[in-house]
Formats: C-alpha cells, sequence, structure tokens
C-alpha cells in the first residue's frame, strides 16, 4: 500500500467571511485516513478573489494510482452530498485537481495535476443532418397527448441519464425513462396484445405480461440481448431500486450501474424512436435518425506528472 494525497474541488454558491481551514470530521467515513476542507478562492479578470466552491485535501492509502483516484472522487463524492444537505444546492460532481504519492519523512514523490475538458468538448460532436432533425420533431408533434405525455418524460430523463457523470444517477435515470416509455412503446409493437407471440422478445403465446415490461424487454431485446442471457428484466429492475431506495449505494452498486449503463440507454433511446414514429413509416426508420451511438461521457480527465521526482516537497496535511 502506498500514501496518496488528493485535492479535489466542489463547485457550490457558499461562502466565509474568512478565510478558515477545517480539520475532516470522522475522516473514515470518507474513506481517507485526514484531511481538512476550506472554500476554495480564484481571481476574476479584475484580479478580485471570489469564492467558487469547497477544497477538500484528504490523505489515503492505495495500491496505485488508479485506485487512489478513484478513492479521492469517491470521499469527493461523500464531501460533496453532506455539503449539498447543508448549503440546499445542487449536487455537484467533484473534480480531483492533484493527486501527489507520499513518500519516506512525507516527502512527495511525484505529483499529476489533472485537467478537464467541459461541455461540448467533453463528447464527440455529431453531425447534423437537417432532414432527420426535422423528420423527429414531426413525429414528436404529432403524436397524440397520452403517447406525447410518456415520451416527453422518456426523452427528459434519457437527457438526464447522458449528462449524468455518476454511472449511478446515469442507470437510475435511464431506467426512469424506460419505466415512462414501456407502456407505449408495447402498444406499437404488440398490436396483438401482450398474449400474442413477438419474434423479438420470443415469448410463448397465451402468456399474458406486464405492458410496461413487455416494452422494456422488448426495447432491450432489440438492442442488447445479451444483457438478459446475465439478467433478466427484474433483476435490472432490482438494481434500479437498489440504487433508490438503498440508504447509500455501494461501490458494487456502481460498478454494476457503470458495466450495464450504455446498452440501458440504447435500449431507451431506441424505444423512444420506435413508440415516436407513425404507424406507416419502416420497423427500423427511427433507430436510422440516431447521429451517432450513444455512450456515456467519455473521460474528460487528462492528468500530467511531474518530470522528475521532487522529495524534499512536504504536502500539507491539515492540522
Amino acid at each position: 500500500m502506498a500514501r496518496y494525497v488528493a485535492e479535489i474541488d466542489l463547485n457550490a454558491p457558499i461562502f466565509m467571511p474568512v478565510d478558515e481551514r477545517m480539520t475532516l470530521s470522522n475522516p473514515e467515513y470518507y474513506g481517507c485516513l485526514k484531511g481538512y476542507w476550506k472554500i476554495h478562492l480564484e481571481s476574476d479578470h479584475l484580479g478580485t478573489s471570489q469564492p467558487i466552491g469547497f477544497r477538500l485535501t484528504v490523505e489515503l492509502e492505495a495500491l496505485d494510482r488508479e485506485r487512489a483516484e478513484n478513492a479521492a472522487l469517491s470521499a469527493g463524492r461523500q464531501f460533496a452530498q453532506v455539503a449539498a444537505a447543508y448549503s440546499g444546492s445542487p449536487l455537484e460532481t467533484p473534480r480531483l485537481n492533484r493527486l501527489g504519492q507520499v513518500g519516506a519523512s512525507d516527502g512527495l514523490l511525484e505529483q499529476f495535476n489533472y485537467y478537464y475538458l467541459d461541455g461540448a468538448a467533453a463528447l464527440p460532436r455529431a453531425f447534423l443532418r437537417s432532414y432527420k432533425m426535422e423528420k423527429l420533431l414531426m413525429w414528436f408533434g404529432d403524436l397524440d397527448e397520452k403517447t406525447a405525455y410518456r415520451l416527453e418524460l422518456a426523452a427528459r430523463w434519457y437527457g438526464m441519464s447522458l449528462s449524468a457523470q455518476d454511472p449511478v444517477d446515469g442507470y437510475l435515470s435511464g431506467w426512469i425513462g424506460l419505466e415512462s416509455v414501456g407502456p407505449a412503446l408495447s402498444r406499437k409493437v404488440h398490436v396483438s396484445g401482450t398474449k400474442a407471440r413477438c419474434d423479438v422478445c420470443q415469448n410463448q403465446p397465451g402468456i399474458a405480461r406486464n405492458t410496461g415490461s413487455a416494452g422494456i424487454e422488448h426495447a432491450i431485446q432489440e438492442t442488447a440481448p445479451e444483457l438478459l442471457t446475465c439478467h433478466s428484466v427484474k433483476e435490472l429492475r432490482d438494481i434500479r431500486n437498489d440504487i433508490a431506495h438503498g440508504l447509500k449505494p455501494s461501490e458494487n452498486i456502481r460498478l454494476e450501474g457503470e458495466r450495464w449503463l450504455p446498452d440501458l440507454q440504447l435500449a431507451l433511446i431506441f424505444a423512444i424512436l420506435t413508440a415516436a414514429r407513425p404507424d406507416t413509416s419502416d420497423l427500423r426508420s427511427g433507430s436510422a435518425l440516431l447521429p451517432r451511438d450513444y455512450k456515456p461521457y467519455p473521460d474528460a480527465r487528462i492528468s500530467v506528472r511531474s518530470p522528475e521526482e521532487v522529495p524534499f516537497h512536504k504536502p500539507f496535511f491539515g492540522e
């Protein structure tokens, strides 16, 4: 095990009248050995210091740098939840600012600085085909009120799932979106009812299925059938329930959510486009509207290591 010191920034609309450094209470809850936090100040274009949120510095142990990065970000997430509860501010994703490995006599062996791509720069640009965009706008505009309401909800949750930087939030949003569009999709593709045979779902004729689950199962079978070879729809829903109803999602839930999130998002956008298309259009015409393969945000973090060892530099560990 090696020792690391990490510096994490968290945006928040909060300030303190004095530049005060506070020791982190109960550091074991945050997965670290010790730490401190303070209000982080940055200078604006006039050189005036402005509070932009919290800066958290923690000392922790990890087997390697990647695990140390993950542990530091996990500590930042724990801290962010408490900060949001106190300030009444939206939950922000913490950002790792610096990470250093500590050597003998608390000397800093090496240091990594981290930089981030923001907004549109964090995603590959999609080529816009105006006629396809117009077709989709027309489809949504022609929906009946009941279907439009469900698809608007599903599209909203789909966008929230794509923008989520935490797979726990992305999975939860994606599954809520599938639950929103499931009944509308089932009505579209199971025109003979849920008891009829479906070549995609391959269900046995005469066995009734829940209309919501039937639509979700159809979307997954059409886009990511391998997902249902190791999980049933119920088990995938249970992951959603573990996230939504657990007091705190475990790291296992986070890893599982991250693993299945791309398939879930693909199934959701397929369900939305299929349910939105007119009855007169081709069955696969909705998928042709996608400008790219949708995936979760790529890791927009870039690290730069100090070019030489700095064994005589001692990081500050808190009071």
